[in-house]
């Protein structure tokens, strides 16, 4: 696939990155007053948003599936491994320290001893799970990598159907019949576990980042509205009965978030992958799109920063909340690529390659090289 085609890859990342922002920032906003007008505008927004993580873990899979590079396990422990787990250590403990400092216990050092010592089980803050299930992936990646080259088309379809069944629908099932007494679950004796969580977007963006099989753009919008609608008012129907916030028609491993975001996954691939943008353009995409590591790192420190002087008692006051969020962590993350020292450590990307892709350094560069063009 030629590289020009990528460039869908970054919008995806992009859009989950603003999702994974959106939906934190009105976390809170959709477990206080439930079922009200502010409330039902929240929910729909963040029943799309649910595509933000499965669209991440097929970026994931879409992207290291198809690279030669994942045979050579030398290189996927030190350019893969190291730089997603050596900011989730920087940055594990850079939220330690604000928890420390901000929350009130009876003995905080004991609490942070705690921490530290559940680290390698346990995430200290909710957001940064997504790397813990990201890098179990990573470490299969070669054996990953081996058997979808030697599947067959229908064995790598087989594949993913089997764990649509097993993960998106059966988890979904157990989720909705909880209601009952009675959750639908599949028999442990059929041992099918493996198959359960995320290894399925892993393997499914691999197929359809390389299938050249068309949808209709017809088909796709229908399978986006049929999808998030079932998720909204699912959503809200059951809210009705459920003591607290209900997430079952939410759930990133659900079948109606796996259809919503292969949908969207492919609507984006058909829209831009033969897309010709202009340089400018193109640059300013890929620079974004080079940021949402650290942003996703860092984003949760920064809404908490500033729910301490910014109210979202108010849709419009949410909305301001979240381009500020987004528009601050950019920042701090183009400062923090410029420096030397501490560019790898918090971003995952060595100095001097983010010198040539999204830092301070080479947004300057860019300008530049482009107002030298113009004279």
């Amino acid at each position: 696939m030629e590289k020009k085609n990528y460039t869908y890859i970054d919008i995806l990342r992009i859009i989950s990155m603003i999702c994974v922002v959106c939906m934190h920032v009105l976390a809170d906003n959709l477990r206080d007053n439930i079922l009200t007008t502010d409330w039902h505008v929240y929910n729909i927004l963040s029943s799309f948003m649910v595509i933000a993580v499965p669209i991440f873990f097929m970026i994931s899979g879409a992207l290291i599936l198809s690279s030669e590079k994942t045979n050579d396990i030398k290189y996927t422990i030190k350019n893969r491994l190291l730089k997603v787990f050596i900011p989730l250590v920087v940055w594990t403990i850079l939220n330690m320290i604000s928890l420390h400092l901000t929350e009130t216990r009876p003995d905080p050092w004991l609490y942070t001893f705690m921490r530290i010592k559940m680290f390698i089980r346990q995430p200290v803050v909710v957001h940064l799970w997504f790397l813990y299930a990201l890098i179990p992936l990573y470490v299969l990646s070669p054996l990953l990598k081996i058997l979808v080259d030697n599947m067959k088309k229908n064995t790598v379809i087989y594949t993913i159907v089997v764990w649509l069944i097993c993960s998106g629908l059966l988890i979904t099932l157990s989720n909705i019949t909880s209601f009952s007494g009675t959750r639908t679950l599949m028999n442990n004796d059929y041992n099918l576990n493996f198959l359960n969580g995320y290894l399925g977007y892993f393997i499914l963006g691999y197929y359809l980042h390389n299938t050249k099989k068309e949808f209709k753009y017809r088909t796709l919008f229908l399978v986006i509205l049929l999808n998030l609608s079932i998720i909204i008012f699912g959503t809200a129907f059951f809210e009705r009965y459920y003591a607290g916030y209900f997430e079952g028609f939410k759930l990133y491993n659900g079948i109606f978030s796996i259809a919503l975001s292969v949908a969207t996954f492919m609507l984006i691939k058909k829209l831009f992958i033969n897309h010709e943008f202009k340089e400018g353009t193109k640059r300013f995409l890929k620079i974004i799109s080079n940021c949402t590591f650290a942003i996703y790192l860092m984003h949760n420190l920064i809404i908490k920063s500033l729910h301490y002087t910014f109210n979202t008692a108010t849709i419009l006051n949410t909305f301001g909340f979240i381009l500020l969020t987004l528009a601050i962590c950019i920042i701090i993350t183009l400062i923090l690529g410029s420096i030397p020292c501490i560019c790898y450590l918090t971003t995952g990307t060595k100095f001097k390659e983010a010198s040539n892709s999204f830092n301070l350094i080479y947004i300057i560069k860019s300008i530049f090289n482009k107002n030298k063009k113009h004279q």
